[in-house]
């Protein structure tokens, strides 16, 4: 329960609505920046894994850990506002570094927009009650 894996909803109008609109964003961005054409293999992974597995951390596991719920407390009314934002900034700067031969870089758009999303992400998993 500490992590926000909950079936119960708070909210579920709102959270179906913030679902749709993190799609377009998705769908915005990915016009956007016009990457190439992904394989069907890219797209099933990129749907299920990091996806699955980033939420459970930055909106499960994380925020419990910011917040002490870990050891048995209930989570206080309300959106932990400095608790979303720490963990937006985690996984904005997780986005945006990368490695290669020549070492690590930073790319702030890379940064930004993954930034923002995890916001919205924050706010979602705190108002519906759920990961």
């Amino acid at each position: 329960k500490a992590l926000g894996l909950t079936l119960s909803q708070r909210n579920l109008k709102t959270s179906l609505v913030a679902l749709l609109l993190f799609i377009l964003w998705g769908l915005s961005l990915g016009l956007l920046f016009k990457p190439s054409a992904p394989s069907f293999e890219t797209l099933a992974f990129q749907a299920l894994m990091p996806g699955l597995a980033e939420e459970l951390a930055y909106r499960g596991i994380a925020p419990a850990l910011l917040l002490g719920l870990v050891r048995g407390q209930e989570p206080a009314d309300g959106i932990p506002w400095t608790v979303v934002c720490i963990t937006a900034i985690a996984f904005g700067i997780w986005h945006g570094l990368s490695y290669s031969t020549s070492g690590f870089s930073f790319d702030p758009m890379s940064s930004l927009f993954p930034f923002i999303g995890s916001i919205a992400g924050g706010w979602l998993r705190f108002s519906s009650g759920s990961s």
